[in-house]
C-alpha cells in the first residue's frame, strides 16, 4: 500500500506580473513633491536624456544626488505603480557596437511619505523591466507600507522598521535569507547571494531595496500578483533562516 503524506504540495512561485509596461511615454529624473496623495503610474527610462531646462530648479536631495524618480508626499499617502524600462536600441552600422546596448541599466528611485495623521497605507508596486534594475528606497514616518515586488527580483535588502512588525508572503519568505536582525533592523538578500556573485552594493549591478518605517507602522512585503499577507498575531517575529 502506498504511503500517504499530509505534507503540503511543493511550493510554486506566483507568476511574475511585470510582463510589459503600460502604454505611456517614459520619463527620467522625475520629481513630485506635494501635500496631497501621490497616485498613478510612473514609467522610468534611466537612459533617457532630459534637457536641463525641463527639470526646473531643484534642491539637492537629502539622501544624495539626483534620482531617476523622486516622490514625496508631505502630508498624505503614496499609491503608485513604478515601471523601469530600457530605451529601444538604435540600429547601428557597426554590429559589434550593438552588443554594448544589452548592458543592465539601473534606476535609482526614492519614495517618501510623511502623512503622520493618515491611516491610509502607502502602496507601491515595483515592475522591473527587461535589461533594467532598480535601487529602491522607501521611507515612511508612520503609515503602513504595502510593497509588491517582481517574483524574480534578486538583490540585497535592508529593513529598518522601528515597530518590528514586518510581514512576508510565503513566496518572499522562501526566497529571503536574513543574515542579521536586531530591534527591527534586518540585513538580508532576496535570492542566492553566492550564486549571483554578490560582493558589495557598490559593485552590484542588480536591484536593491532599502525600507525605513518609523514609529508604529507595519511593512508588508509580497510579490506582484499576490494578495497582501495578513498581519500575524504578536508581530512579524524573527525570520532568520
Amino acid at each position: 500500500m502506498a504511503k500517504t503524506s499530509s505534507s503540503p504540495p511543493p511550493y510554486a512561485p506566483p507568476p511574475n506580473a511585470s510582463q510589459s509596461p503600460p502604454t505611456g511615454i517614459p520619463s527620467n529624473f522625475q520629481r513630485v513633491i506635494q501635500r496631497n496623495p501621490i497616485r498613478g503610474t510612473f514609467i522610468i527610462s534611466p537612459e533617457l536624456q532630459v534637457p536641463e531646462e525641463l527639470l526646473g530648479l531643484r534642491d539637492q536631495c537629502s539622501d544624495g544626488g539626483p534620482k531617476n524618480l523622486y516622490l514625496e508626499a508631505t502630508k498624505k499617502e503614496v499609491d503608485v505603480d513604478i515601471w523601469t524600462v530600457k530605451a529601444e536600441p538604435r540600429m547601428s552600422v557597426w554590429p559589434m557596437l550593438e552588443l554594448e546596448l544589452v548592458d543592465l541599466v539601473k534606476a535609482v528611485v526614492t519614495v517618501r511619505s510623511f502623512g503622520g495623521w493618515s491611516e491610509t497605507p502607502n502602496k507601491l508596486r515595483l515592475h522591473v523591466g527587461s535589461g533594467t534594475s532598480c535601487a529602491l528606497t522607501v521611507n515612511s514616518t508612520s503609515q503602513d507600507i504595502h510593497l509588491a515586488l517582481p517574483s524574480n527580483l534578486v538583490g540585497p535588502i535592508t529593513l529598518n522598521v522601528r515597530s518590528n512588525r514586518v510581514y512576508f508572503s510565503e513566496s518572499v519568505r522562501m526566497r529571503l535569507v536574513t543574515f542579521s536582525e536586531k530591534d527591527g533592523q534586518r540585513q538580508g538578500f532576496l535570492g542566492d547571494a553566492a550564486k549571483e556573485g554578490y560582493t558589495t552594493r557598490d559593485a552590484w549591478l542588480g536591484s536593491s531595496l532599502d525600507v525605513t518605517l518609523q514609529s508604529t507602522g507595519s511593512l508588508y512585503l509580497f510579490a506582484l500578483g499576490e494578495e497582501c499577507p495578513p498581519a500575524e498575531p504578536g508581530g512579524g517575529g524573527c525570520i532568520v533562516g
